[in-house]
């Protein structure tokens, strides 16, 4: 049966060997080609999305899905054998794979009428998809690493968040994004403090700062000169945005009436909300205003509320107006007149989703998308060399490395020894599991 199906099937394995659809995404372009995968400069990564496999190598002939999957792996014996089994043709294996529950518990119409047994159908398991196997079963990813706990891999939120905010080695926590500045006596930093991009605000400074200081002047207007009209920025870099619009009210570069201009000062508070305590210290060293917060977390809303009511208009906190008041949530006196950020949404971590390219999924069903998540792979000689250069001991370093080959070979080689693993493996022979 496998033969008839001929080139279907090695368009299959070909694209099986490429993990195409894994969800565990390697990524790492290096390491990926150095265990034996194809780099993915080269087009073989796009050049097929593979259907179901129980649709293109299981049924041939007068072997059916319909007839061979109705019921459990014992009640059409004859359709199975060495290269075929329930588990890796039928769409409702799943229903059956732990043993907790069969066929004749379930699905005895006569016993339990339309519907079969309602004790048994939660989620995904339903009597259509168990008993009648009228629904597409689970992609044969999430079969080969049904058996993995994906949930300890990195997610793509997870391992952005790390990169960039990480206490060990995060960009702008650590505050690597910054230059270091010598400064000396009389000297002028500059506006350009970050060490590898520039951003509008320091690249056009002061003149950015002067367009969205007008912009906040004649919303003050039209908000009939509130008072206190409290700016928050939400993640302000190296704080030239802010100083350079603090800059801009207080000598009233904007040439406002001096009667104006004398309330919009007394009016104007600026206040700055920064995740990276490095980039707050640099804020700080301006003579900026700054709490930490995180502006993707509505837990930050309380600092920033707290921070407002203990400003100078408020006495420090001890004034009893009603925008005075810090609560966990915002009112209409207490709170902020304007939230400002520049080029922060696209900073956000991003949860990277992979559309099912099995069957033919409906874009609408929460179940067709996959989360993404990374796997980490490092040779034994460099993890040697960062394990050296923390100064673990040469037995720790032994026991972390026999750890982590065990765990390798048994995630891996389970996924390996599959049947499917098995055809992936005939096609990149002398690999090993984890290149496989």
């Amino acid at each position: 049966r496998f033969g008839a199906m001929g080139g279907a099937a090695a368009t299959w394995v070909h694209a099986l060997c490429l993990f195409r659809s894994l969800r565990l995404d390697l990524g790492l372009a290096e390491p990926w080609v150095e265990a034996g995968g194809w780099p993915k400069s080269e087009s073989r990564w796009d050049r097929f999305d593979p259907p179901d496999i129980s649709n293109d190598l299981c049924w041939v002939g007068g072997w059916t899905k319909e007839r061979c999957c109705q019921g459990d792996a014992t009640t059409q014996s004859e359709c199975w054998a060495d290269s075929f089994s329930f588990a890796e043709c039928c769409p409702n294996a799943d229903c059956w794979d732990d043993g907790g529950y069969t066929y004749d518990q379930c699905c005895d119409k006569e016993k339990y009428g339309e519907g079969g047994n309602s004790a048994c159908w939660s989620g995904v398991y339903s009597y259509e998809h168990c008993c009648l196997a009228s629904r597409p079963a689970q992609n044969w990813v999430d079969v080969l690493t049904s058996g993995v706990d994906t949930e300890q891999f990195y997610s793509m939120d997870e391992f952005y968040t790390d990169a960039q905010y990480g206490d060990d080695f995060g960009y702008y926590s650590t505050g690597r994004v910054l230059k270091s500045l010598q400064r000396e006596a009389g000297s002028d930093e500059g506006a350009q403090q970050f060490a590898h991009f520039t951003t509008y605000p320091m690249a056009l400074s002061p003149h950015f700062g002067r367009v969205i200081c007008r912009l906040l002047f004649l919303m003050w207007i039209h908000l009939e000169e509130r008072a206190p009209f409290r700016v928050v920025e939400m993640g302000a870099g190296s704080g030239q945005l802010a100083y350079d619009i603090q800059q801009c009210v207080r000598l009233n570069e904007l040439g406002i009436a001096p009667a104006v201009w004398r309330r919009w000062v007394a009016a104007f508070e600026y206040l700055i909300m920064e995740r990276s305590p490095a980039l707050a210290r640099r804020q700080r060293q301006r003579g900026l205003r700054v709490v930490h917060g995180d502006a993707q977390s509505g837990r930050s809303c309380a600092p920033i509320l707290a921070a407002l009511a203990a400003s100078v208009a408020c006495g420090g906190g001890e004034g009893e107006a009603p925008e005075c008041k810090a609560g966990d949530r915002a009112t209409e006196d207490a709170g902020t007149s304007v939230v400002l950020s520049n080029e922060l949404l696209d900073a956000f971590a991003p949860v990277k989703l992979r559309l099912s390219v099995f069957g033919q999924p409906n874009v609408t069903d929460c179940g067709v998308w996959q989360e993404m998540r990374l796997v980490h792979i490092i040779s034994e000689k460099d993890l040697r060399m960062v394990t050296k250069g923390l100064q673990h001991s040469d037995s720790r370093i032994e026991a972390l490395l026999e750890d982590l080959r065990g765990y390798t070979s048994e995630m891996f080689c389970g996924i390996k020894n599959t049947t499917v693993g098995r055809a992936a493996a005939d096609c990149a022979p002398d690999r090993s599991c984890l290149a496989i």
